[in-house]
């Protein structure tokens, strides 16, 4: 396993976690698209525009090739705002309060579509089709007081709805690649089957040493790890196997 120089590190988190590639068109019958932003992003750049939270509102700037940043927008969503997560023509936002639908069809303005609400607590948040996947979670969350999965059916943006709770072990953040989810939790990271929402089937888990794992982007080929001791870059198949391949630590 190669052990990467803590020189790049740095570098790495600021490219990975501060902007993402544009999601494409929103298709109900898609698969969309999850970037490359983690789910704990409270900023993101999707085009030329740049999605900021800033307590309950999400400004927007808009990029100029110059480098200057304009202030296009600013959405009052009246709730405590936390991540915020690309998806074709729009923008989900995870909130203590519930998970924000904005419709972004002119970048330079969002307007709020609809919200799916949940017991306070934080709530990192990602999507696939129709189907977003949340997490709620007591750890590291000052209003939390349940650790639980939501899988949620925005079909009807209108009027999203739960299709199923799952317990978790302190979970944390999640990301998606074609219809497997891979999810922080219990320390390490699990792979989950979502073939059928309703019914997700693990596949595999897998633990870092003396690391947790907080938040995962996958790839096409690969998983990179956020934890609080470094990054880890890990290999999965389709069977359901994640080995680690590569890593930046502090040590």
């Amino acid at each position: 396993m190669k052990k990467l120089n803590i020189k790049y590190w740095f570098f790495v988190c600021l490219v990975l976690f501060a902007c993402t590639e544009d999601g494409g068109d929103f298709s109900p019958n898609g698969s969309g698209g999850t970037g490359t932003a983690g789910s704990f992003a409270s900023f993101v750049i999707v085009g030329e525009h740049l999605y900021a939270l800033n307590g309950t509102q999400v400004k927007t700037f808009a990029l100029s090739a110059n480098g200057e940043m304009t202030l296009t927008n600013e959405l009052e969503l009246y709730a405590s705002l936390e991540t915020v997560f690309p998806y074709g023509d729009m923008l989900l936002v995870g909130s203590q309060q519930g998970v924000f639908f904005l419709d972004r069809t002119n970048p330079a303005r969002l307007e709020r579509i609809s919200v799916y609400r949940h017991i306070t607590s934080c709530d990192p948040v990602v999507a696939s089709g129709t189907i977003a996947y949340s997490t709620l979670r007591s750890t590291r969350c000052r209003f939390g007081n349940v650790d639980q999965l939501d899988v949620i059916d925005f079909s009807d943006i209108e009027n999203p709805g739960i299709i199923r709770s799952y317990p978790a072990v302190e979970p944390l953040g999640l990301g998606l690649r074609g219809q497997f989810l891979f999810l922080c939790e219990n320390g390490g990271l699990s792979m989950y089957d979502t073939a059928d929402p309703a019914n997700l089937e693990k596949l595999d888990e897998l633990m870092f040493d003396d690391a947790i794992a907080i938040d995962v982007i996958p790839t096409d080929q690969f998983l990179i790890v956020t934890t609080n001791r470094g990054i880890y870059n890990v290999q999965f198949a389709d069977t359901g196997d994640m080995r680690v391949i590569g890593q930046i630590t502090a040590n």
